[in-house]
């Protein structure tokens, strides 16, 4: 097993790892510091808590980061067991990885060609689509433990990371839409730091999801929360 990467072995992959984590790190210092909103002029950056506060009072943030809270939620249901689910599918350890690969790939080649060019159009109509095509698309991985497996993962990722790509880009888009650039940062964090709640809770409950209803079930239940 292990597929042509084995034969390498993992000496060779550590060290791609750590070149790359070497060159992030380089670039990541090589940036200018962001401009703080407010500081030309002199006036003082607003408090965390106030901001926090008016996020909490305006109607349309307070969409924003329930809406962030259900997506990071479904994501979780699938992904907490999804490494579970492949395998309960016949798929060995290495062809894991490759269809991980591939759900990377397909990925980032969905938020490079396609999610910006659809974005610029606006989000009122965009957001609810995004919703659909992650469902569907989380529907298609289920359905893969009775449809032919192999074709059905590939089809329905495509689907779900355009869907999910699509949607974290207008949930930032709109919550950046009118924001002070000394208040944007925190609200920004803040949209990341409701994800990653999502994340500390929800996997807990997919096991639970796999173990009573099988392994397809928390694929179904996160196309049904998104």
């Amino acid at each position: 097993g292990g597929g042509w990467l084995g034969g390498f072995g993992a000496a060779p992959v550590l060290a791609v790892l750590c070149a790359v984590a070497a060159a992030s790190a380089l670039l990541a210092a090589s940036l200018p510091a962001l401009p703080v909103g407010g500081a030309a002029s002199g006036a003082a950056r607003p408090p965390a808590l106030d901001v926090m506060r008016q996020a909490a009072s305006d109607p349309r943030c307070r969409d924003i980061f329930v809406l962030q809270l259900v997506v990071a939620c479904a994501f979780h249901v699938y992904n907490g067991t999804s490494d579970l689910y492949v395998r309960s599918l016949g798929y060995s350890s290495s062809e894991l990885g490759y269809i991980l690969s591939y759900a990377g790939t397909t990925f980032a080649l969905c938020n490079l060609l396609l999610v910006p060019r659809l974005a610029a159009a606006g989000t009122r109509r965009l957001l609810p689509a995004a919703f659909v095509c992650v469902a569907v698309g989380r529907a298609g991985l289920g359905a893969a433990s009775w449809l032919p497996p192999t074709p059905t993962i590939l089809c329905a990722y495509v689907v779900c990371n355009f869907g999910q790509g699509l949607l974290a880009t207008l949930l930032k888009a709109r919550l950046s839409a009118g924001v002070a650039p000394d208040r944007l940062a925190l609200l920004l964090s803040l949209l990341d730091a409701t994800r990653a709640t999502a994340g500390t809770v929800v996997p807990l409950v997919s096991g639970v999801i796999y173990d009573t209803a099988g392994p397809s079930a928390p694929a179904a239940a996160a196309a049904a929360i998104a």
